[in-house]
């Protein structure tokens, strides 16, 4: 029978570093791109928003700015 790998330990030296840094960059420098190439910047607010209209509103506004 194979082993369970849920509860091995593994040193955090061996752990890859997480790339979130570049993506928050990359985005920093999309938005200042595009406030620049644009004069009108719209901000939503929305409250217990399903998953699904959530994604469907992504959708639209990124098919948008295609």
């Amino acid at each position: 029978m194979a082993k369970s790998k849920r509860n091995k330990v593994v040193a955090l030296t061996k752990t890859k570093k997480n790339q979130l840094t570049d993506k928050k960059s990359g985005y920093i420098n999309k938005v200042q791109e595009l406030a620049d190439k644009y004069n009108y910047v719209l901000s939503f607010s929305f409250k217990n928003m399903s998953t699904f209209a959530l994604q469907c509103l992504r959708q639209y506004f990124k098919d948008e700015e295609s």
